[in-house]
């Protein structure tokens, strides 16, 4: 249904009013003179409007009544922004909807510059008579739009008469999240088409209340700063929430948009959407709050171009959206992943009297994603091998660098064997979907006197860490848990004055097939090539392989173990087996001898025959070693342990 204003209805009370003035006698007072010509004009005006002439072409409005002082409507908004355009009214909140002091002083300042006396801010019949004189719109009348027969510019004008149809709610905008500082953020979407002519929308009332059975904490200027109303991507009008009607009983702000023109041509079908401007700090208690917004029963009201107003009952269309945080709305988010330096478990050569600078502990990479972050604090777990002793025995000085940039700290004493260092003094800014490289180093303090030979150390960023991490978004919201992800673990890095250090050459694994009468079952060989450096003195192992993990009683120059992978790496102790352990390297006795600062190479070969059928790898786990032709006293992980690894190969039993 709509509601339609004729202008041949309305040229008829014009017609009738003059009627009546020209039969009053001559002796009717001036003043009720006066009035009802001032009724004439005004009506006057509302019909050149409909029709396309003097008062309601583009620009102008139809004035219904008079205004003063505590008028409020789209009619006090209208004047206001007329009023804007030719420099009276320069209220930085914009047209309000309100006729207060400064509108009374705008309409005075107008009357004084356009002769019309007195100048009392009174908007009556003399200035809107005043009004629709110096209000011409540049139409012609001509049927064309614009008076120049190209039909491309001022709407009114002519005959053309249609309406809005086919209206529908946009699903695409449906539980919108609007996030701080977010503008513009569509919440409601309605499409419709133009039927038989173009159309103008002049009017679009916007209503947002608190959905059923909640309760936002605050008042919607808590939550947003403006709303508009938009077609088809162009901006048609915007109101600050201040300005919109706030039913406080209820808790509903309604938001009356007039004097738009959004016009939609014949045969199109556009897009009206409502859009809304979060604010910038959102309290954290009010995050996930919800408000309806709707567009009334009634809400949208067009003009066809022979001045005929539709307003349309359509039903109300409404949808709910959530206030969040920037980070929240945005998908802000600190990302931690491992970086391809991180270092694998291994010897570190360090000095029996001297401190050892900047060993790396870990290397791992920081991304922000979806905006700036602002790191402040980072933390970083320490973790040493030896249950007796502090972190700080092991190291004085812990440092993190980031991008360039390094920040470090003192380690703490009594600490025990797990310490939490706090980088509490970086404000380090990552820029927008930036992905920076970091990395944790330690001095390590001289060995002698202060910890163990052997004895490791490591650095994690666990999720603890992690969710301690201090940082913020560029709104300077500051990120939750669920902004951080990530971990990043550290390898444990042995620290020796003196001993060995391995490196892998080469793995193989060959599969062997028994055909003969007594041996049906199949059989593989196993090869890792190593390589062994001596560090400060020389180092001998013993010719043999032991199956079995080391046990801290080194007793073989290796120790080995055969995994079935189909049951998930597990070390089997089943089946047959025979090993040996050859070397180029010197010999001295039943020993191989690696002399202080030479690398000689080593080869463990197995030859294993399971009772089941299913998937087998070598692993060496350990080198075992001395310092002399003896049983050897200390024994090296082989690490990193994929490195020391064959591929699986299927034994067939």
């Amino acid at each position: 249904m709509s509601k339609r204003i004729s202008a041949k209805v309305l040229a008829g009370v014009v017609a009738v009013g003059m009627l009546a003035l020209f039969a009053f006698p001559t002796n009717v007072g001036a003043q009720t003179i006066e009035s009802l010509l001032a009724q004439i004009a005004t009506l006057q005006a509302q019909l050149l409007a409909l029709q396309g002439g003097g008062g309601g072409g583009a620009g102008c409005y139809v004035y219904t009544r008079d205004l003063t002082i505590g008028s409020q409507g789209a009619d006090v908004t209208a004047l206001q922004t007329y009023l804007q355009g030719t420099g009276h009214f320069t209220f930085s909140g914009g047209a309000t909807g309100y006729f207060g002091p400064i509108t009374q002083s705008a309409v005075a300042a107008w009357q004084a510059a356009n002769g019309v006396s007195p100048a009392a801010g009174y908007w009556g019949p003399i200035s809107l008579a005043q009004y629709n004189a110096v209000c011409v719109p540049s139409g012609d009348g001509d049927g064309d739009g614009d008076g120049d027969g190209d039909g491309d510019g001022d709407f009114f004008g002519g005959n053309d008469e249609g309406f809005l149809d086919e209206f529908d709610q946009l699903s695409s905008y449906s539980s919108e999240e609007v996030g701080e500082e977010e503008e513009d953020a569509i919440v409601l979407g309605v499409e419709m088409e133009a039927v038989d002519a173009d159309q103008m929308i002049e009017r679009v009332i916007v209503e947002i209340d608190t959905p059923a059975g909640t309760a936002p904490s605050d008042d919607l200027e808590d939550y947003i700063e403006d709303v508009s109303v938009w077609l088809d991507g162009d901006e048609l009008g915007r109101m600050d929430v201040d300005d919109c009607s706030h039913d406080r009983s209820a808790d509903e702000y309604t938001c009356r948009f007039t004097g738009l023109e959004g016009i939609l041509e014949e045969g199109d079908v556009g897009e009206l959407t409502v859009a809304v401007t979060g604010v910038n700090n959102l309290d954290s208690a009010d995050e996930g709050d919800g408000w309806t917004v709707a567009i009334p029963a009634d809400g949208i009201r067009a003009a066809s171009p022979n001045g005929v107003v539709d307003e349309y009952d359509t039903g109300a269309f409404s949808e709910t959206f959530t206030l969040e945080t920037f980070a929240s709305a945005s998908g802000v988010e600190l990302r931690l992943t491992e970086g391809d330096d991180n270092p694998d478990a291994q010897t570190v050569a360090v000095d029996d009297t001297t401190d050892t600078d900047d060993v790396l502990l870990l290397d791992f990479e920081l991304e922000a994603r979806n905006a700036d972050i602002t790191v402040f604090e980072f933390p970083v777990l320490l973790t040493i091998s030896s249950t007796t002793q502090d972190v700080s025995d092991v190291a004085n000085r812990v440092i993190l660098e980031i991008d360039g940039q390094e920040y470090s700290e003192t380690i703490s004493t009594g600490g025990g064997d797990i310490q939490t260092v706090v980088f509490d003094d970086i404000d380090h800014e990552l820029s927008e979907d930036d992905k920076v490289n970091a990395q944790v180093r330690v001095d390590v303090n001289e060995q002698t006197g202060n910890y163990d030979e052997g004895t490791s150390i490591k650095a994690d960023v666990t999720s603890a860490e992690r969710d301690a991490i201090d940082a913020e978004d560029e709104t300077g919201e500051e990120l939750g848990t669920g902004d951080k992800t990530g971990t990043v673990v550290g390898e444990e890095q042995t620290l020796r004055t003196a001993g060995v250090f391995i490196d892998v050459v080469s793995v193989d694994e060959t599969p062997i097939e028994n055909d003969d009468a007594t041996t049906t079952d199949n059989e593989a060989e196993f090869k890792i090539v190593f390589e062994v450096f001596a560090l400060d003195q020389d180092v001998f192992v013993e010719k043999t392989a032991e199956r079995g993990a080391a046990d801290g009683t080194p007793a073989d120059g290796v120790n080995y173990v055969i995994e079935d992978a189909t049951a998930g790496g597990v070390a089997t102790t089943t089946g047959t087996l025979s090993s040996s352990l050859t070397s180029s390297a010197d010999t001295s006795g039943s020993f191989f001898r690696v002399s202080d600062g030479q690398t000689e190479t080593f080869t463990l070969t197995v030859v294993f025959d399971p009772e089941l059928t299913s998937f087998y790898q070598l692993q060496l786990d350990t080198l075992n070693f001395a310092s002399t032709a003896a049983v050897p006293t200390d024994e090296q992980t082989a690490t990193p342990v994929e490195d020391f690894e064959t591929d699986a190969i299927n034994i067939k039993n």
